[in-house]
């Protein structure tokens, strides 16, 4: 009988591993229907709220009645915002001074807030911080202008709370260094209220710099001299 012949097999071919796949991001949780129709009522309101601070600021006089019976029993007031606004801009004017127009720029951070993310994760280091912001402001201002003329009649820069915390600074630490810890407090309370970054900030502020000083203008390619 013929013997047939084996042929060799073949040895597999070392294959390599395959890599894993690359997790994937996760991806944002869906917001739902309701829930985001919450955080645009809200926006909406903050940004109504933010207006009506900034026309009763704007509008305040001092020759309106300053005081809560004496705004209600009077005829009318000269406030854009009615009694109410001529109520709010007083005590505010009368507290805060020219720092009280941050109001109105905290309420349209709260409003661009609520539109992109809510307001959930606002907590008590975020409130906190605003409230340093305004105080600190209040401080610096009384510092600088301790006394502003608004419609012929003369107020304290920061209002009676920023005279009573720069006049208490200014004891301790004299004026230069009341300055300076009042400057760090807004500092810092800048950083826990908008919860930006000083050090990215610089970052992409050297950057735009290095970039802009980098850029030179194309040489134009001269013709050729013919051989």
């Amino acid at each position: 009988m013929a013997m047939k012949s084996e042929t060799p097999k073949k040895k597999p071919a070392n294959r390599k591993p395959k890599a894993s796949p690359a997790p994937k991001p996760e991806s944002a949780p869906e917001v739902s229907w309701p829930q985001r129709l919450a955080q645009e009522v809200a926006a909406l309101l903050l940004l109504g709220l933010a207006g009506f601070f900034l026309l009763a600021l704007w509008s305040h006089s001092p020759a309106d009645p300053q005081g809560l019976v004496a705004i209600f029993q009077a005829a009318g007031v000269h406030n854009a915002a009615g009694k109410a606004g001529a109520l709010m801009a007083a005590y505010l004017i009368s507290g805060l001074g020219m720092a009280a127009f941050i109001l109105p720029m905290m309420f349209l951070g709260l409003a661009w807030q609520s539109h992109h993310e809510g307001l959930e994760d606002l907590g008590w280091l975020q409130t906190l911080s605003g409230l340093g912001v305004l105080l600190a402001s209040a401080g610096l201002l009384s510092l600088a202008w301790p006394a502003v003329n608004w419609g012929g009649d003369m107020m304290y820069g920061g209002g009676g709370l920023g005279k009573l915390i720069a006049g208490g600074l200014r004891t301790l630490l004299n004026p230069a260094g009341a300055a300076l810890g009042l400057a760090l407090v807004w500092l810092v309370s800048v950083m826990g209220a908008t919860r930006l970054s000083y050090v990215g900030l610089m970052a992409l502020l050297g950057q735009a710099l290095k970039s802009a000083w980098g850029r030179r203008p194309h040489e134009e390619e001269l013709p050729e001299a013919p051989p």
